[in-house]
């Protein structure tokens, strides 16, 4: 089950994404069905670097539309911010570019 709050989601997709590119890129560069992707390490790391630049730039997207809105308390007159605030697995979306290449690289450590 995934689980996100506001649009955290489509972090989580640009990642997919980036990996899915690499193994496309691969296959089409090698001409075969799979087994270089597969044999080989740096395929998956290319891909943790490719879906941790799609996250992060989906996450400066998402920061430019999660503008603070300001609400005053009636019972106490303080000021609140009410903020979208984007999470997938309720890690903020920040992180997310930063745990994609990580897991590229543990991927790309794995033997084949």
């Amino acid at each position: 089950m995934i689980i996100w709050k506001g649009l955290g989601i489509l972090v989580g997709i640009a990642g997919f994404v980036g990996f899915m590119l690499s193994e496309m890129l691969t296959r089409w560069l090698q001409k075969d069905e799979g087994a270089y992707y597969s044999a080989h390490a740096w395929p998956k790391l290319l891909g943790g670097v490719l879906g941790a630049l799609l996250a992060f730039g989906m996450v400066k997207i998402l920061a430019k539309g999660d503008k603070p809105r300001v609400v005053i308390d009636k019972a106490t007159g303080k000021e609140l911010q009410l903020r979208r605030g984007d999470a997938l697995f309720f890690v903020p979306v920040k992180f997310w570019p930063y745990i994609i290449l990580g897991l590229g690289i543990v991927i790309a450590c794995i033997p084949a």
